[in-house]
């Protein structure tokens, strides 16, 4: 006599995932990083983990290229909810660290937010140190340590110019009067989606779907600003023009 369960013939089992990943990490996240990593834990939880897989197989099963996965596992290791698992042959495994276990951890063992970040390593990239100045200067100085940090990580996460960042603020904060950290992002990553990386990219794209940002970008090449990101006075210059 045993006790047994049945072969299911299609996938309906339960893949269970934390509420803190949802509340805490999936909202700011990229929505392809968020779907490579749910597919990776899905196939974690698998029979105790697949012994062997190769990044091609998510990407056919995602729609994605394998660029974008190398991107992904590099991104939530940054954020600290996976480890990468280094082999001989140069390859490495995912192993997804227990969120309720790390949440603790860091309750009770935290240090402060100031020691954690290194932002003398930040500040070291001059493009990056110029970057969260002008952030700053667009948010009215009302950014975090924690946004700087998350900010300085576009131009690999994205595979975005630090100029275009720039633009993005720019873009978001003085014609579109966003004033979110967020909102900026969503630009960002919506550009880097459609392969705008050059301000020639950027006025093609907005020809059709934009025309005040169109105008704008024509006058600002007309005066001899085409190759820098908007300040304040060449704002109200244009302005004036019009």
């Amino acid at each position: 006599m045993y006790f047994k369960l049945q072969n299911l013939k299609m996938d309906l089992a339960d893949t269970p995932v934390e509420n803190i990943f949802i509340n805490d990490y999936m909202p700011q996240a990229d929505g392809n990083f968020v779907k490579i990593y749910l597919m990776g834990y899905k196939f974690a939880k698998e029979s105790g983990g697949l012994k062997s897989y190769d990044f091609s197989l998510i990407a056919d099963l995602l729609g994605l290229i394998e660029s974008d996965l190398l991107r992904a596992w590099d991104y939530w290791e940054k954020v600290g909810i996976i480890k990468k698992k280094h082999n001989e042959d140069g390859n490495y495994d995912i192993v997804f660290l227990n969120l309720k276990e790390l949440y603790i951890e860091n309750i009770y063992s935290a240090p402060r937010v100031e020691e954690k970040i290194d932002r003398n390593e930040m500040l070291d990239d001059k493009k990056i140190a110029n970057l969260l100045s002008v952030a700053d200067y667009y948010m009215r100085g009302r950014l975090s340590i924690a946004q700087k940090q998350d900010i300085a990580t576009w131009r690999d996460i994205y595979n975005m110019p630090v100029e275009i960042i720039e633009e993005a603020f720019w873009y978001s904060t003085e014609l579109k009067k966003k004033n979110s950290v967020k909102y900026v992002e969503a630009v960002v990553r919506n550009w880097s989606d459609n392969n705008i990386r050059t301000r020639e990219d950027i006025e093609r794209s907005y020809r059709e779907y934009d025309e005040k940002y169109y105008r704008f970008m024509k006058i600002k090449t007309a005066m001899g600003l085409s190759n820098t990101a908007f300040k304040r006075t060449d704002f109200q210059v244009v302005n004036s023009w019009f």
